[in-house]
């Protein structure tokens, strides 16, 4: 999987290389062929749970697509500011707090 390709390409891409058309995909996911038309255009964002229909749907690792959805909306969250690399460096952090916390908590009950 290409980490600098959206969510978007990656589908249109594996929906290109099975030799499906877009409406065959849109049903077996459950979706209108103009939203995945979208969404392969990259206007409209998928849902986590699309994302998790998608990777059973393309038979690819849903870790790996999650970690590219996740990636790519934070992504879009924090590209026009300055300040980006510090905030994924103090987010990083939080993450690494919460984790403990949480298995100390758990140790305790």
């Amino acid at each position: 999987m290409q980490t600098l390709e959206t969510i978007g390409q990656l589908v249109r891409r594996l929906r290109k290389e099975q030799g499906l058309p877009l409406r065959k995909i849109a049903a077996k996911l459950d979706l209108d062929p103009s939203t995945l038309s979208k969404i392969e255009r990259g206007d409209r964002f998928p849902s986590k749970e699309l994302v998790n229909r998608m990777a059973q749907a393309f038979d690819i690792d849903e870790r790996e697509l999650l970690i590219l959805y996740h990636s790519e909306k934070i992504a879009n969250d924090l590209y026009r500011e300055d300040y980006c690399v510090e905030v994924l460096e103090v987010a990083e952090q939080r993450i690494d707090y919460i984790r403990q916390k949480n298995i100390v908590q758990k140790k305790l009950f």
